[in-house]
């Protein structure tokens, strides 16, 4: 059987059920931290990605803003995805 990540020690107060401590909070984080910091940073990055764009646009415009928002919004639901999907199916083909 698989062991969870929290994993209770013998003796502890109510070892049937787990009960969220600091403690147990803290080495849940220590545990997931590395792998979450990754998807963390990437998605920082993104978001970053669009608002440095927007923000270099703004000088040119109300039109040029606008027109930037617009774009930065569909690609950000439409276009990322589809460029996952795209190097996806590469990497299959490669394998």
């Amino acid at each position: 059987m698989e062991e969870g990540l929290l994993v209770v020690k013998e003796g502890e107060k109510g070892s049937g059920s787990r009960s969220i401590t600091w403690g147990v909070l803290a080495e849940e984080m220590k545990r997931l931290g590395p792998i979450a910091a990754p998807m963390v940073a990437v998605t920082l990055t993104q978001d970053v990605l669009q608002v440095i764009s927007t923000m270099m646009v703004g000088h040119l415009g109300e039109l040029a803003l606008s027109s930037t928002a617009i774009a930065t919004s569909i690609s950000g639901v439409t276009g990322y995805s589809f460029l996952v999907i795209h190097i996806f199916l590469v990497f299959l083909l490669l394998l």
